[in-house]
């Protein structure tokens, strides 16, 4: 008889749910492999940035990609409207002098940040090069493709709103085949972004000005504006939080896009018999899971555990870290996926929300066994946006502050003033349509 359940290191049980891994090998998958980057490009399984061998993970993970395809541009791009939509809502529409990308992979972003008049000039960082071979005509004529895709909008969205199961064969092909934006962004951020997703245009050079293979650590540059677009987990999250700020400029600012570890399934896809099954054990206890059930795949599944920032942080962990060096976080959004099934992601918070809230409080109560201060909250986002402003509070006294608003507010115009009493029933009338 196969085994129903597992049984922690003190004793308790978790149950099977029946069909679940049959489920998971087909969305997300399950692992039979390690990915080779995970080995050799993250500091968690290396045990610290200083044991990274950058000439090994340049031989190893070798790409000279100069191509892009369409739907990876536009997939880079709605990353990029994100930011723009975030930092207009805090910089208040700040063109930035250089911009540094923390893990730029193709630089493709970084480029088209650039491109879009937002930053004077731009530097990607990373553990080995792949943004040199890109063929960087690739960013305004993808850019310009978009256009066409615009009369498929409505549509797209269309099936886009419905869960798979209620789609026709028709619509889950526009699903799967049309890179159409406004869709694509709903897909991953859960919300329908505005019309002016279209209308953003490339009107600077699209180029990567420098391009680093180093140690970011070893970094001793200073930058205006530094963004991190899926990046930042591989890294230990208060020691990359601390060099940010070390080599931001007063005033600067940080926009980072990270996945959740808490997620119904985690960033790097792991998943089990039970909902939430690597997050709801202790790593010791996962390790026992994987090889009871999993056997000489074990291996690969602890690796790719291993890959994430071992602190699991939350989102207020993350503040927390990010306020103690000075970087205040001014806006921030939940990434939170439409469906209850997600392509490549297995079943999401809402999916196992609509199935009742049992299964969620049993999680719940699990992780707490470890961690009390997760949170329901903490495992409904598939990830998070957020900008953060780098504050130096020696320059800032706010008892100054007060004393400015003080005055700004004696100079407001009162009640009592004969312009005042003049508008008061014109503003009424356009109201209310009325005299007061």
């Amino acid at each position: 008889m196969s085994q129903e359940f597992f049984v922690r290191d003190d004793g308790s049980r978790v149950d099977f749910m029946d069909g679940l891994i049959e489920f998971a090998e087909l969305n997300p998958g399950l692992y039979d492999s390690t990915p080779v980057d995970y080995l050799v490009a993250s500091s968690n399984v290396k045990g610290g940035s200083e044991n990274l061998d950058y000439e090994k993970s340049a031989e190893e993970l070798v790409e000279k990609r100069t191509n892009i395809s369409l739907r990876a541009y536009i997939s880079r791009y709605n990353q990029v409207y994100n930011f723009h939509e975030l930092m207009r809502a805090s910089a208040r529409g700040r063109v930035f002098e250089n911009m540094l990308d923390i893990g730029c992979g193709y630089g493709i972003q970084p480029r088209i940040v650039k491109g879009l008049g937002l930053t004077k000039k731009v530097t990607g960082i990373d553990i080995y090069d792949r943004a040199s071979f890109l063929d960087e005509r690739d960013i305004p004529k993808h850019h310009r493709k978009m256009k066409f895709l615009r009369p498929l909008s409505r549509m797209c969205m269309n099936a886009a709103k419905k869960e798979s199961w209620e789609r026709t064969d028709f619509e889950e092909s526009l699903i799967r085949f049309i890179p159409e934006p406004s869709m694509l962004y709903y897909t991953v951020f859960g919300r329908l972004p505005s019309v002016e997703i279209y209308n953003q245009k490339i009107k600077s050079p699209s180029n990567l000005d420098e391009m680093l293979t180093q140690n970011i650590y070893d970094l001793d540059k200073r930058y205006d504006l530094i963004t991190s677009f899926t990046s930042i987990e591989w890294f230990q999250y208060e020691e990359i939080l601390k060099k940010v700020s070390n080599i931001l400029e007063d005033d600067g600012y940080y926009y980072m896009w990270w996945p959740n570890w808490w997620a119904p399934v985690t960033p790097n896809k792991l998943t089990g018999h039970f909902p939430w099954a690597s997050q709801r054990l202790t790593k010791g206890e996962f390790s026992r899971y994987t090889k009871e059930q999993f056997g000489e795949n074990s291996e690969h599944m602890m690796n790719a555990y291993s890959y994430f920032d071992p602190g699991r942080p939350t989102l207020s962990d993350y503040f927390r870290a990010a306020t103690e060096v000075g970087l205040v976080p001014v806006g921030y959004e939940p990434i939170i996926h439409p469906w209850s099934v997600t392509p490549r992601r297995g079943v999401s918070y809402r999916g196992w929300a609509e199935s009742g809230g049992e299964v969620l409080l049993d999680t719940l109560s699990d992780i707490q066994k470890e961690r009390p201060d997760v949170q329901l909250s903490d495992l409904m986002s598939y990830g998070y946006a957020a900008v953060f402003k780098k504050v130096n509070s020696s320059k800032v006294n706010i008892k100054d502050r007060f004393r400015v608003y003080a005055e700004q507010e004696k100079r407001k115009p009162h009640n009592n003033l004969p312009f005042i009493k003049q508008m008061k029933p014109i503003a009424r009338k356009l109201i209310h349509g009325k005299k007061g």
